[in-house]
């Protein structure tokens, strides 16, 4: 289990939609429904109740929300205490360019070693292609 899918399970119950959810969280309503349906396969238990009117959350998945908001709320407090231990400046923007995106697309705003932002003036950012199927290194 990732804290995307809990993010998503979440967003999903919260909106009472895959669609709003999906809205939100800036991705297609299919890959929101995929990543669903396979919470449920791998936690092996059925989660939300769909109905053409919107989905809720069975007894099963009213447990999981309480356990994923618990869980994001510990690494979003994990965060903010790590936050304090870097410098100004010390940040680094790491920005995931599907490769499918054309070039010149990507590099607009995009534009390399960092003070691109006034509240985060010294902060690198670096925008990085790779295929969707590759996920970054963690650094």
């Amino acid at each position: 289990m990732e804290l995307r899918e809990l993010r998503a399970f979440v967003a999903v119950v919260q909106d009472g939609g895959l669609s709003a959810a999906a809205r939100r969280l800036h991705m297609s309503q299919p890959a929101l429904s995929q990543t669903i349906s396979g919470l449920e396969r791998q936690l092996g238990v059925k989660l939300l109740v769909r109905s053409s009117t919107g989905v809720r959350a069975t007894e099963a998945g009213t447990a999981l929300l309480t356990e994923a908001r618990a869980v994001l709320a510990r690494h979003d407090q994990a965060l903010r205490v790590m936050a304090r231990y870097v410098g100004p400046g010390g940040g680094a923007l790491r920005i995931g360019i599907p490769l499918e995106l054309p070039g010149r697309a990507s590099r607009r705003g995009a534009g390399g070693t960092g003070g691109g932002s006034p509240r985060y003036p010294g902060a690198a950012s670096a925008p990085v292609h790779r295929g969707s199927a590759r996920r970054p290194a963690r650094g």
